[in-house]
């Protein structure tokens, strides 16, 4: 996830021309940069609240 979160970050510098052709990279691009690129923060909210709540759930069900 951090992963993705670095390359989203540096494909919203790009110009739609620039961010290739891939028909998976334009759909993801449509999806995150849809609405004035107000689903990008969306996005990243969301996936800190997922890998929080990840830490929470493997911590309560590894502990004694």
């Amino acid at each position: 996830l951090e992963a993705m979160q670095i390359a989203f970050f540096a494909v919203a510098k790009f110009t739609p021309e620039e961010r290739g052709d891939s028909k998976f990279q334009k759909m993801t691009c449509q999806l995150l940069f849809k609405g004035d690129g107000k689903n990008l923060p969306g996005f990243m909210i969301g996936r800190q609240l997922m890998v929080v709540s990840c830490m929470f759930f493997i911590a309560r069900v590894t502990s004694v």
